[in-house]
């Protein structure tokens, strides 16, 4: 990442210091929210309204959506539902915020917030990028006819599960939670997934794993029971011993 240099001796600092400063950052993040998918990067979930007769609500966590390779930052938050099936999209706004006097007695908002709402898809200014986001609030209209279960397997100790359920029209979507350490990435056939006879292509495919110090970009990728982790090769940049990783993404498969 380009950086500024600072010297002894009373550095002078401009604004044209400050805007290399601030593209600098935005630049490295750029680099990595171009190579990463679009998608909401957040805890969504959906639930009965507090009490009873209440319409139903979706419910997030802080976090971020990636929307045409920009990112933008996801506020908590919950929306009341519609009785019916309706659909919503994750879309950026932008906000000018923190107005502050000049000294020549003018007035600027002096931060430029870019966030991402959840709002009703008919609410959408027409060609807006946007992530859509459809919800079935009728329990009846969502069907699971299939599921799977792999298991993740360290020196022939069980280390966690991989569940893969069907949605529809061929997608699966893949969850999972096991102990990871760095002998994933050093000794690979230490490791083995296994996954019952006839569900090998569901779990195709891969995703980012999750945990607490786990690099940036530490990614699993599975094929017919077959795995490999991408990561950084360095040691160090994993914590010592094992520790908890989740990981989710879709598949595609015909039945």
């Amino acid at each position: 990442m380009n950086k500024l240099s600072f010297s002894e001796g009373g550095q002078p600092i401009s604004l044209d210091d400050l805007e290399f400063l601030q593209s600098a950052i935005d630049q490295s993040l750029q680099f990595l929210t171009e190579r990463l998918p679009n998608g909401i990067y957040f805890k969504i979930e959906e639930k009965s309204g507090d009490k009873e007769g209440d319409p139903r609500k979706l419910i997030w966590d802080d976090g971020v959506a990636i929307i045409g390779g920009k990112t933008a930052f996801m506020r908590k938050g919950e929306l009341s539902l519609s009785q019916e099936r309706d659909k919503y999209c994750v879309h950026r706004i932008q906000r000018h915020v923190a107005e502050k006097s000049f000294e020549d007695s003018s007035t600027h908002a002096t931060q430029l917030l870019e966030e991402a709402e959840i709002i009703p898809l008919n609410s959408l200014a027409p060609n807006e990028p946007h992530l859509l986001l459809s919800v079935v609030t009728k329990p009846s209209l969502i069907a699971i006819t299939k599921e799977g279960t792999a298991r993740v397997y360290h020196h022939g100790t069980m280390l966690g599960l991989l569940y893969a359920h069907y949605i529809s029209h061929g997608f699966y979507l893949i969850r999972g939670e096991f102990k990871f350490d760095y002998s994933f990435i050093s000794e690979p056939e230490s490791c083995i997934i296994k996954v019952p006879q006839g569900q090998e292509k569901w779990f195709n495919g891969g995703g980012f794993l999750s945990g607490d110090n786990i690099p940036l970009g530490t990614s699993i990728h599975i094929s017919n029971g077959r795995y490999l982790v991408s990561g950084e090769k360095d040691e160090s940049k994993y914590p010592q011993g094992s520790t908890k990783v989740t990981v989710s993404y879709l598949t595609y498969h015909l039945l």
